[in-house]
């Protein structure tokens, strides 16, 4: 899906990167967002199934001024990068070039 998110930017004049990472441990896996360098970032965006744990990282984030935005569970689902896109331009108060 990231790379969908990058070629909507790219048609919109943004330059995007994003790393993704597992934010919750489960099914074996372990959280990696605690080696997560906040400073070098313009914005959390969480999946929407990871939602409900938004306060462990707000406090986090919010000392840097990172912003977090949440992705829709329909956007996410249908990988509709459009609508990720837009929820990033949200976060960051951007407006199409």
């Amino acid at each position: 899906m990231e790379h969908k998110i990058v070629e909507e930017g790219a048609k919109k004049g943004f330059k995007i990167e994003i790393k993704s990472v597992p934010i919750a441990g489960g099914y074996g896996t372990t959280s990696a967002f605690g080696n997560v360098d906040l400073s070098q970032i313009d914005l959390l965006l969480v999946g929407p199934q990871v939602r409900h744990q938004i306060r462990e990282w707000q406090q986090r984030a919010e000392k840097l001024g990172v912003p977090i935005a949440v992705v829709g569970f329909q956007a996410y689902g249908t990988e509709d990068a459009a609508e990720i896109l837009k929820t990033i331009m949200d976060a960051l108060k951007l407006e199409e070039k």
